[in-house]
């Protein structure tokens, strides 16, 4: 980053140079995908029908030799899916869906380098007979700050195109999703095709419930 050079003009008297307001930080990816413990996220989520569904942040564990930080999806208080996330510089990873099988590989879901970011994978999910190939690409641009659940915050949307299988059994997913700075992830539309059958959802966050402290 260039440094900006400042002329000082001299007078009679001495002067001392004017302090300068310090430029303000990027976006990090991390703010964008916050993955605080405690959190609560609620969504209504579409797909033919409506209904409400909730995001739990855990406390992190260890998955591999290293943190991960699980995300618990519950419908009407019974967890249906667990999902383990590392972030990495500024690559969040999704390192599996149980600490005791974690992927061969971590995968990434999104990369921002404060204004942009792109992604591949090539690679597979699971392990011995029940590995699926597995190919991803991603990428992800800020946007003009946007009022979600009443607040005016920075926005990035992310796009992917996951394919999962192969032959005639080959899933195709398209997803956008958007991402609210300090809230997380607000909207998602999502297509998956499986031959000429095809499925449209979407996910709309509601409502967010802060981490409590104590103290």
């Amino acid at each position: 980053m260039l440094a900006l050079l400042v002329a000082l003009v001299q007078t009679a008297t001495t002067q001392a140079p004017a302090a300068q307001t310090p430029a303000a930080a990027s976006p990090s990816v991390a703010d964008f995908f916050p993955l605080v413990p405690g959190t609560v996220r609620t969504y209504n989520d579409f797909a033919g029908s409506t209904r409400a569904s909730t995001d739990e942040i855990g406390q992190p564990i260890d998955v591999a030799g290293a943190p991960a930080t699980p995300l618990l999806t519950k419908d009407q208080g019974r967890t249906v899916g667990t999902l383990l996330y590392r972030i990495e510089g500024n690559i969040v990873f999704l390192v599996g869906v149980d600490p005791k099988k974690p992927f061969p590989a971590p995968i990434p879901v999104l990369q921002f380098d404060g204004k942009q970011g792109k992604w591949q994978f090539q690679g597979t999910m699971g392990k011995g007979i029940d590995a699926e190939p597995l190919v991803i690409t991603g990428e992800a641009k800020l946007l003009k700050d946007q009022v979600v659940l009443g607040k005016k915050v920075p926005v990035i949307q992310a796009t992917m195109k996951v394919l999962t299988g192969v032959g005639r059994t080959q899933q195709a997913d398209e997803q956008t999703m958007l991402y609210a700075k300090g809230i997380g992830m607000f909207k998602a539309n999502s297509t998956t095709r499986i031959g000429k059958q095809a499925i449209t959802s979407t996910r709309t966050l509601i409502q967010v419930e802060e981490a409590k402290t104590t103290g």
